[in-house]
């Protein structure tokens, strides 16, 4: 697999191609991933609603 960096504009026209991504955490060595729905504003910004869960309490613990 090759890895590369994309550029800020392709990675905003990549995302706003698709509507689904993924979320990705860990808690004490142990990941969860869950698929989460999104749009892109022409603000520039990104928009994502998710429900309370695993997910949630998971990035309390350790936010960013």
């Amino acid at each position: 697999m090759i890895v590369r960096e994309l550029s800020r504009e392709a990675s905003w026209a990549f995302l706003a191609r698709h509507h689904v991504g993924r979320l990705a955490c860990a808690k004490g060595g142990q990941p969860y991933v869950c698929p989460i729905s999104y749009a892109t504003g022409e603000d520039g910004a990104l928009y994502s609603v998710i429900t309370i869960g695993q997910k949630v309490a998971w990035r309390r613990v350790k936010p960013l």
